[in-house]
């Protein structure tokens, strides 16, 4: 048996090691909430890390297990998302977010589960997920806010087009005319052939697209003075999907607030409006994390399976059906995305934190300016 040998730490400079049997007299493996810097033989710890409280009793904070915060863009004020006791979606505040106590408004508890990892401010109201299905707000900020539940429902999905015929032929097409199809995202189809007048006789599905239901659909040309077409879709049966995970919100360029989860982009109108599936990627994918980019919204996903550890960044002119790019990000969870002065810089988990990396993973930071 190997003889038990004491080592005296009282020099913390040479910060965390990478590997945890190094014999260093100044290093260490881990260390959280202490300042090991500012002088260097002493651990001195964090104060801004103490537990917060509200006005009733002290580190009673802790019971709401608030992990989202955010600061209000017309106050002081500083919000954060817990949860109730229940695990219900919870909004303490802060009046003043430099000083002073929490407060728990009485209107700030949901009826769904917490889903923390998105809470965004748009036009005076705080958006987020909850439960299954549901996505919350709660507003007006400028007044007296009260939640509503359900400002919107998403995960009813209806897949894709399976089959399409001519219900009306409309006058003036010409062979070849690309025919997109209302109702839904993503359809088209393309005039097999037409009769006198322009009559479209036959179509041809071209992209299945998502989001429809069984039924005539209307359908638009660019490409001819080709008129009022309408078609007869059929979809495979309706399925539901369920929210898994969530990603940080955003305000994009065009002025509607955007929420993501799965790997499924949600617009908010500014009247309110939810749009589920505004933007649906490969189903392989999580979406992680998004920003802005230039005129695009770059959208950083992740594999859902650890097995298949590969990232990448989609960038999306916010209106097409589809995306414009898409980037190879690399071997591992891509975690945050954002904009620093013009380039996008990503920060991915290479096996840090599953059981595939056996201790060996390490934390990637990476850059594009394409």
């Amino acid at each position: 048996m190997s003889k038990q040998v004491e080592i005296k730490q009282n020099s913390w400079y040479g910060g965390i090691s990478d590997d945890p049997r190094a014999i260093a007299s100044s290093g260490f493996s881990i260390s959280k909430n202490f300042d090991i810097f500012s002088s260097p033989n002493r651990l001195t710890p964090y104060r801004s890390f103490e537990q917060d409280q509200t006005s009733s009793s002290a580190n009673d904070m802790k019971q709401y297990f608030v992990k989202d915060f955010l600061y209000a863009s017309a106050s002081a004020k500083l919000y954060g998302l817990g949860q109730t006791g229940a695990g219900l979606t919870k909004i303490v505040q802060k009046a003043d977010a430099t000083t002073g106590n929490w407060s728990l408004p009485a209107t700030s508890e949901g009826n769904g589960a917490v889903r923390n990892g998105c809470l965004v401010e748009y036009k005076d109201y705080l958006w987020g997920f909850q439960g299954t299905t549901q996505v919350f707000k709660w507003g007006l900020l400028s007044g007296t806010p009260s939640i509503t539940n359900s400002a919107g429902t998403v995960g009813t999905v209806y897949n894709t087009i399976t089959v399409i015929s001519v219900v009306a032929g409309g006058t003036l097409y010409n062979v070849n005319d690309i025919l997109y199809i209302g109702g839904g995202t993503g359809g088209t189809a393309i005039v097999a052939s037409v009769t006198a007048g322009g009559v479209v006789a036959t179509v041809t599905l071209l992209e299945p697209g998502y989001n429809y239901s069984t039924g005539t659909k209307a359908t638009t040309t660019s490409s001819s003075t080709g008129t009022g077409a309408t078609i007869g879709v059929t979809t495979v049966a309706n399925t539901s999907a369920t929210i898994t995970s969530v990603a940080q919100g955003l305000i994009a360029k065009d002025d509607n607030g955007y929420i993501f989860y799965n790997n499924i982009v949600v617009r908010i109108y500014p009247s309110g409006t939810v749009q589920d599936q505004a933007l649906k990627l490969p189903t392989n994918l999580k979406i992680t994390s998004a920003c802005n980019f230039g005129n695009y919204m770059a959208i950083g996903c992740a594999p859902i399976s650890n097995f298949n550890g590969v990232s990448k960044v989609f960038l999306w002119n916010l209106y097409s059906p589809d995306v414009q790019e898409v980037i190879d990000w690399g071997e591992g969870e891509l975690r945050v995305l954002e904009s620093v002065e013009g380039m996008l810089v990503g920060i991915s988990d290479r096996y840090l934190n599953n059981s595939t990396g056996a201790g060996r993973g390490s934390m990637i930071v990476q850059g594009y300016t394409g």
